[in-house]
This record gives structure tokens, C-alpha cells and sequence, in this order.
């Protein structure tokens, strides 16, 4: 007797490329200033998810064309700008004792990142068609959770309102005239998630109290404006997928039951025809996208933090 069960295999290759404009400024300026900026324009593209698996591997959404799961790879950050500054105050000898002991010889520094956010693919998370059992659009058999949706053209990414968090625009996706057996058209990496914007500053002197002894003030301030750093709507998943659920009342105005006006069945046949029935289905038809999709949450660790210290050297 043979028992069944499923053989896993793994194949350890992929494709990947990484193009960059690379700009750097770097310069001493007068009176105690020194500046760099640093500017990077790229592009990553991979077909397998660039993240470290630990041996579990990565799902390959069809083993016979690679390319389907081609597209922006979870690590690109199309635009990095990082500017940094040091300046030393005056001594300011021509003021008074008392104005020279507040403000001179302070060491000013400020490190600013400003950089985009990473990709997201969206994928449908589920299909609720009344109760037509539908788990795998694609049939390529690795279940909802992995296959992508159509796009809907003109519809940006962003949700305008931003309420409640939600990142992405739901209405950019759909599954109207999907055909069952295929992958959807929105790309691997399709859009973007929250950038990051932070600039940190420190303040700090030295006051010489003896020959030997030295006491430092410095004061650090991370984040300096409290910008909210969010992290990807993407549901904590590695692989970059930002779920989209799909639903679809799949029932007949005027012939079901509580059918709601405007509703009607969730696919249609191979001659156009609306039908419940999924055994005569070739697309999707009445369907929509869940309203609430694509939430983000601050990152509780880049809130603003201030410190001070005092530091003795002898």
C-alpha cells in the first residue's frame, strides 16, 4: 500500500539585477563647516522574493515560466538621499565672558535620511463568492494568499483619505473579467509603501575644568520632528504580498432571496453568460474588493527620543 502525500522540492537559483545612479558631494566649508550628500537612484529586479529563508524556501508561483513572478524585488528603494553636517561655532573672543561660556565652541551635528518605500504585491487573499467553494483562481494549486489581481486602470495606489491607516487604494484591483486558470495582470512589486523621512541632531561641547580634566555636554535628539515611520502593508510578510480580498454575492435580482439590488452571479461561461454555477465558469463577473485593505502601523521604535549626558575625561 501506497500512502499519498506531497514531495517538496527545492531549487536553489534565481535571477536578479541592481542598477544605480550613485552621487556623493562632500566638502569642508568656512567658519567650522563641513557638509556631504549622498544620492542614489536604482532599480532591483528579481523572480524569487531577495530575503534570507532560513531554509524554507520561497513559493514559485509557476515553476514553468519564471518570468510570471518577475518584477521589483522586495529590497528596492528607488530614491536614498542621506545629507550630514558638522559645525563648529565660533570661539566669538569679541563678546563678553558670559555670552562666550554659553554659546561658543559648540559642536552642531545632524544626520537627515530621506528615502521611498519598498514594494508591495498585492494578492488575493480570498474570494468569498456565495458559497462557491473557490479557493484557487489560477489553479496552479498553491491556494489564495499567492496569485495576483487584475488592475484597474486610471486608479492610483494610494488611499487619498488615509483613514484608519489604510495605505492602499482598494478600487485599484479587481477580479471583474478575470479568467480562471490565469495569473492577474497587476506586477510583482506594483506599488510602493511608506517612505522614511528622519533627521537626527546632536549638540555637544567640551569645558575644560583643569589641565587634566575635561567635561563633555551633549544632547541627542533621534527623529528630531516626530515624523511617523510606518512599516509595509503587508501584513508581516516577507515576501512583500499586501493581501486583497475579494467578494461577490453570486446571486439572481428577484429570484434569490434577499439578493441585493444590483447583484447578480459571480462568473460568466464561455458564451458571456452570467452563471452561479463554477463548473460552467471561465471568468469572474460582480465581484469587489473589500473596503478595508492595506493598513499600516507606526514603527513604535522611530518615535522622537531625546537624551542627555555628561561625560568626565582625564
Amino acid at each position: 500500500m501506497i500512502n499519498s502525500g506531497s514531495i517538496g522540492v527545492y531549487s536553489y537559483h534565481g535571477t536578479a539585477s541592481y542598477d544605480s545612479l550613485q552621487a556623493m558631494f562632500n566638502t569642508r566649508l568656512q567658519h567650522g563647516l563641513s557638509l556631504a550628500l549622498v544620492y542614489t537612484y536604482s532599480k532591483t529586479i528579481s523572480d524569487v522574493p531577495l530575503r534570507s529563508n532560513n531554509g524554507g524556501g520561497n513559493l514559485i508561483l509557476d515553476p514553468f515560466n519564471r518570468g510570471a513572478s518577475n518584477g521589483l524585488a522586495t529590497i528596492d528603494r528607488p530614491h536614498i538621499f542621506a545629507a550630514n553636517f558638522i559645525y563648529d561655532t565660533p570661539t566669538m573672543h569679541n563678546w563678553n565672558k558670559i555670552e562666550r561660556e554659553a554659546l561658543a565652541n559648540w559642536e552642531v551635528g545632524s544626520i537627515i535620511n530621506v528615502s521611498s518605500g519598498t514594494p508591495y504585491t498585492p494578492v488575493i487573499n480570498s474570494f468569498n463568492a456565495g458559497g462557491s467553494g473557490v479557493n484557487d483562481l489560477s489553479g496552479i494549486g498553491l491556494g489564495n494568499g499567492s496569485y495576483r489581481p487584475d488592475i484597474v486602470a486610471g486608479q492610483p495606489c494610494r488611499n487619498s483619505s488615509f483613514a484608519g491607516f489604510q495605505w492602499i487604494n482598494p478600487n485599484r484591483y479587481t477580479l471583474n473579467g478575470f479568467k480562471l486558470g490565469t495569473i492577474g495582470n497587476a506586477p510583482v512589486g506594483d506599488c510602493l509603501g511608506p517612505g522614511v523621512a528622519r533627521a537626527d541632531l546632536s549638540l555637544s561641547r567640551y569645558i575644560r575644568l583643569t589641565e587634566r580634566f575635561k567635561l563633555q555636554i551633549r544632547v541627542d535628539a533621534f527623529n528630531l520632528f516626530n515624523h511617523p515611520q510606518y512599516g509595509n502593508p503587508n501584513n508581516g510578510n516577507t515576501n512583500g504580498f499586501a493581501s486583497i480580498g475579494f467578494s461577490s454575492n453570486n446571486c439572481v435580482v428577484n429570484v434569490d432571496p434577499k439578493c441585493p439590488a444590483g447583484s447578480g452571479p459571480a462568473f460568466l461561461d464561455a458564451t458571456g453568460t452570467p452563471t452561479k454555477i463554477l463548473a460552467n465558469a471561465v471568468s469572474i463577473a460582480n465581484s469587489s474588493p473589500n473596503s478595508v485593505v492595506g493598513q499600516v502601523t507606526a514603527d513604535n521604535q522611530r518615535d522622537r527620543q531625546l537624551q542627555g549626558s555628561l561625560r568626565l575625561t582625564f
